[in-house]
C-alpha cells in the first residue's frame, strides 16, 4: 500500500471512523484526524502517496504525514483486533 494515493487514504480513514464512531469514539476521532492530515496532504500534493509527502523533509506537513502514517497503523491494528475479538465473543 505504500503506493497508494493520499487522497484514498482519507477516504479509507473517514470510513473507518464512521464504523468506529458507536464501538469506539475515541478511535473515531483519532481517524478523522488522521484523515483530515491525509486530506490536507492531497490537497498540497495531488496524486502524491503518502511516503511521496514523507520524502519532503523541508515541509511541517511531511512531519504531521509521518505521525499521521504511524497512528494510522495503530488505528487499523486496533479496529482488527476489536473486530476479532467482537467476532470470537
Amino acid at each position: 500500500m505504500s503506493n497508494t494515493p493520499i487522497a484514498l487514504m482519507a477516504l479509507l480513514f473517514v470510513l473507518l471512523a464512521a464504523w468506529d464512531w458507536r464501538r469506539a469514539p475515541l478511535l473515531a476521532r483519532l481517524s478523522l484526524g488522521v484523515a483530515t492530515v491525509f486530506a490536507l496532504a492531497a490537497l498540497e500534493y495531488p496524486g502524491a502517496s503518502v511516503r511521496d509527502v514523507v520524502a519532503h523533509t523541508e515541509d511541517g506537513l511531511a512531519w504531521l504525514g509521518s505521525g499521521a502514517r504511524g497512528l494510522g497503523l495503530a488505528l487499523v491494528m486496533v479496529a482488527v483486533a476489536g473486530q476479532v475479538r467482537a467476532l470470537r465473543d
